[in-house]
């Protein structure tokens, strides 16, 4: 099922009474292309779920990154802790956070794959569309996209020289801390020669400290973001393309300041300071999260007559450092240091694929894949000793320092056909074969006692598929079933002795229809079953606090969205969705589980949660966004709304912690000039100052949280050029 998420052209006539209707490739919405299956087809023709968001309906729902397509996709969770990106797609994903762990819904960058958490919520300046591919993507796009991918998709330098600058100034108003913010972005494009081309992105974002800090003068939620990033292209013929990518990116932030979710911390039997209201900490060990990437990235495309070859090469080096509070109060009870060692990985990817062209009634896709990762993950974490009970009284601190390093080695053959049986008849068939070695070495500071960890190391080999059947029904409608695996190897768990969890794998039925009955009426369904075995969830590590990777035995999931284009006047556009999840553990015997204490903090014990609701895997999620645009002879007047709701969304086994059903509105009332080089915007985020937990820690030490930014307003001006 797709969605082509775009800003509306509303230079045709609607179809009414008496007025013919008129084909998908005729209608309002267009049909925007897609490369979802590593080749460019129209998205209404594409036999699976697939939403597309242009770069202007991303501005137009406050929607700076990737992580915020949560209230403009169905199904999607752009879920984040400390720092780390943890999309989850039809209640599957993954909430590790160190470098060797890698996501289970990918993201890919102008085709190459980000492995990395702390990498992967892309925040660019020019974007083409961004795809979102719900289900698994066991074929062309085979590693690590068990629960699906993202696909941010940027545009080719032009020989013509242009570009745009943007600025967004504001406020963060909802919290008791006012704290003000700016976004800064320009964009630069032209011909260097007959045959080079180039671009430059520039981005500076700030956000002030919205969070309000009891203790101290210092106030948290503070982040800034710059990054550059270029293109160069060589076009030697019209038969070949040559593009180089370089990109540089840095974070400076204290956002990952959590607070005590229903006053449960260990210190409050300490004197804490317990704060209450949303948007307020009291800490005593101040929260840093900085990071730095650099990427760069070689791209061809050769067309060789009755093919075209292309290749795909990526390099990507991350250096996250973070240091928390484990307790989330101001006693010192539990720390989490990272900044001394650091969360540092690099990679390099290979991919080569052959694709036929041309029109006949048979397609195919023949492809290699090689990813070589290397990672070094350094922790010190601190916990307060006791004396004996009742009172336990805190006599000390102990620590312990860990450093691990891992390394992942895979390789991948993959292969595609798609055969035009009769006429409106395509049935698809794909494969793709994978062999990956995984190894873990480390060593262990326990209060002084040092040793050498264990080496050891493992391999994994499997075949994932994936098969579609597409029939025209007519030439504006689409009807589709599909079936395939996705699959994710083991993962060393980070633990003293080394463990490696189960791979994990997800076997997905799904059907839709995809369908414009009208030229202002776009109407998309589709319907999934998923049976997940060995599924890879975060745990604690007993010793360390730090978190771990465990298998759940079995998950079953069904669900579906529906997802709505109506344009019932030529200066009104509506856009809806709603999403159906149905996600429960089916066999989880052994989970590890908190209890609150009396004390404050959590019991630890091992429970069947077999049944209970999977995290971050709402049952119901809805949007709805009008735009209106008006000609007022000097310019037009848009106004554009962003209406999202959720229900409850649990962030622990047990099902005791979650997030109430929410609503979050936006909107965006803006002006542009008769030829469309100025363009002047007020803006608006969460106006009704919903609190949204971000994200949830449960451990011995506390049940703590992280709230979305409350309410935000300012304006916005921009100009092309």
């Amino acid at each position: 099922m797709v969605l082509a998420v775009t800003t509306p052209d509303f230079a045709h006539a609607q179809a009414r009474d008496g007025e013919p209707e008129q084909s998908a490739q005729e209608s309002t919405f267009g049909d925007i292309i897609v490369t979802a299956t590593r080749r460019k087809e129209g998205a209404q023709d594409v036999p699976l779920a697939v939403t597309a968001v242009s770069q202007e309906a991303l501005v137009a729902a406050g929607a700076p990154s990737v992580r915020e397509l949560t209230s403009i996709v169905p199904g999607f969770n752009g879920g984040r802790n400390f720092g780390a990106f943890q999309p989850f797609i039809r209640g599957i994903g993954s909430t590790g956070v160190t470098v060797s762990d890698e996501p289970s819904v990918a993201t890919y960058v102008d085709g190459i794959y980000v492995p990395f958490a702390q990498a992967a919520n892309v925040d660019l300046v020019e974007v083409e569309r961004i795809e979102v591919l719900r289900g698994p993507q066991g074929t062309s796009f085979g590693r690590n996209a068990t629960g699906g991918l993202v696909s941010v998709v940027t545009p080719d330098p032009s020989f013509e020289l242009g570009g745009h600058v943007d600025a967004r100034m504001g406020a963060i108003t909802g919290s008791a801390q006012t704290a003000l913010t700016y976004d800064a972005r320009a964009y630069v494009t032209g011909g260097l020669s007959d045959t080079v081309a180039a671009d430059i992105s520039l981005l500076r974002r700030h956000e002030g400290g919205y969070v309000r800090n009891l203790v101290g003068a210092d106030d948290y939620g503070d982040l800034t973001i710059t990054d550059v990033r270029s293109k160069l292209m060589f076009r030697p013929s019209d038969r070949a393309k040559i593009t180089l990518i370089g990109e540089y990116f840095r974070l400076k932030s204290q956002v990952n300041a959590p607070q005590p979710i229903d006053r449960n911390t260990l210190g409050r039997s300490y004197g804490a300071v317990v704060p209450v209201r949303p948007w307020e900490v009291a800490l005593d060990t101040a929260p840093l999260l900085n990071g730095k990437n650099y990427s760069f990235g070689l791209l061809t495309e050769f067309d060789l007559g009755g093919a075209t070859l292309e290749t795909t090469s990526g390099y990507l080096h991350t250096d996250v450092r973070q240091d928390a509070d484990s307790d989330a109060s101001n006693v010192r009870i539990g720390t989490l240091l990272t900044s001394p060692y650091g969360r540092i990985g690099e990679v390099f990817s290979q991919e080569v694929r052959l694709l036929s062209s041309g029109s006949g009634p048979f397609t195919w896709l023949i492809g290699g894949y090689a990813f070589i990762l290397r990672s070094h993950n350094g922790t010190k974490t601190t916990n307060a000793t006791f004396g004996p009970a009742p009172a336990l009284p805190i006599t000390g601190e102990a620590f312990t320092i860990s450093k691990f390093r891992n390394t992942t080695d895979s390789y991948a053959g993959f292969a595609e056909g798609s055969l035009e049986v009769t006429p409106g008849l395509f049935v698809t068939v794909g494969g793709r074969y994978t062999t990956e070695k995984r190894s873990q070495e480390g060593f262990l500071d326990n209060n002084g006692a040092q040793r050498d960890l264990p080496k050891d190391s493992a391999q994994f080999n499997k075949f994932t598929y994936r098969g579609s059947v597409r029939y025209e029904l007519a030439p504006a409608t689409n009807i589709y079933v599909s079936y395939g695996n996705g699959f994710k190897s083991g993962v060393y768990t980070g633990t003293i002795t080394p463990v490696l969890t189960r791979p994990e794998e997800v076997k997905a039925l799904e059907a839709g229809i995809k369908s414009d009955p009208t030229r202002w009426l776009r109407v998309n369904l589709a319907l999934f079953h998923y049976d997940y075995k060995d599924l890879q969830v975060t745990a604690r590590d007993p010793l360390t606090t730090s978190y771990v990777v465990q298998n759940a035995a079995q998950a079953k999931l069904y669900g579906g969205e529906l997802e709505l284009q109506v344009a019932p006047t030529e200066s009104m556009q509506v856009r809806a969705a709603a999403a159906y999840n149905h996600a429960r553990y089916r066999n989880f015997p052994f989970a590890q589980t908190f209890t609150p204490s009396p004390r404050g903090g959590n019991v630890v014990a091992a429970r069947d949660v077999s049944g209970n609701v999977m995290v971050r895997a709402p049952k119901w999620t809805f949007n709805v966004a009008p735009t209106w645009r008006h000609d007022l002879g000097r310019g037009q007047l848009s106004l554009t709304a962003n209406v999202y709701h959720s229900s409850r969304v649990y962030f622990d086994f047990l099902n005791i912690v979650s997030q109430k059903p929410y609503t979050l509105v936006g909107g965006e009332i803006a002006w542009t000039d008769p030829g469309k080089v100025w363009r002047i915007s007020v803006f608006g985020q969460n106006i009704f100052n919903e609190a949204v937990l971000q994200q949830s820690r449960v451990g011995n030490l506390s049940t703590d949280g992280i709230y979305e930014p409350p309410s935000r307003f300012g304006i916005g001006i921009s100009r092309n050029f």
